[in-house]
């Protein structure tokens, strides 16, 4: 109990570090925007105070996820989130778990799995499902959010974590995809096949910034393979065009 304990208190260290090294870049950033360009003085206080808030704590993970390979997803909650409320895709992450608890116990093991082993079950499950991905189009799209995650994940660890949590989606201006989805070439279709077999879920007439997008959010699997937030809001602004180049890779 005790080593579990220290466990936890250098845990919570080390998040607590990653939180303050966000904001220190956001600080850095900020101070350097709010101070005029010849201004032989800096006003070392910003105008709006800095938060360390759930969105920081959230940035912080994910940083530590990569830098260090701090588990980032594990219990029970995450795997609802990663099941994007489809209850066959929940089936396969849990029993996934029982399975591994089973033969744990099966053994005289502890069945307990600590949040190390379910990463990397849950981990290696997203992967076997994304494999297994045989619908029309499924290397096109496989391809689409393989580029998409890679995206998303580079966004996620800019040190000043301006997206919080990270992004798990792109968002397409909503004219833009209502054109390209009143076409049959293969671009749309790919997407159609995408958007039918869960590999990407799509959100119509999102409001933002005065603005209304059609935001593609990758699966849960996929954010899972890829070390991504299963957290909804953060996107990327990109255009059909762009779309249009991450298909035709394939």
């Amino acid at each position: 109990q005790g080593a579990t304990a220290s466990r936890t208190r250098g845990a919570q260290e080390d998040l607590r570090l990653a939180m303050v090294r966000v904001l220190m870049n956001r600080y850095a950033i900020r101070i350097a925007r709010e101070t005029p360009l010849f201004s032989e003085t800096v006003d070392i206080d910003p105008r709006m105070p800095l938060k360390a808030d759930a969105s920081v704590a959230d940035a912080a993970r994910i940083h530590l996820h990569e830098k260090y390979g701090r588990p980032l997803h594990y219990g029970l909650e995450d795997v609802c989130d990663a099941s994007d409320e489809n209850a066959e895709l929940f089936l396969h992450f849990a029993g996934a778990l029982v399975e591994r608890m089973q033969t744990r116990a099966l053994q005289g093991k502890d069945p307990a799995l600590d949040p190390g082993q379910q990463q990397s079950i849950l981990q290696q499950k997203a992967a076997e499902i994304i494999g297994e991905w045989s619908f029309p189009y499924s290397q096109r799209v496989r391809t689409l959010t393989e580029r998409l995650a890679a995206e998303c994940r580079d966004a996620s660890l800019q040190p000043n974590a301006p997206l919080g949590a990270g992004a798990r989606a792109i968002g397409i201006p909503e004219g833009e995809m209502k054109a390209l989805l009143e076409t049959n070439d293969e671009v749309a279709l790919a997407l159609k096949f995408a958007v039918a077999y869960g590999a990407v879920v799509a959100q119509r007439d999102y409001g933002q910034g005065n603005k209304l997008w059609c935001l593609l959010e990758l699966s849960g699997p996929v954010c899972l393979r890829h070390g991504l937030t299963l957290k909804l809001g953060g996107f990327l602004e990109r255009d059909v065009a762009h779309l249009r180049s991450a298909v035709e890779i394939a």
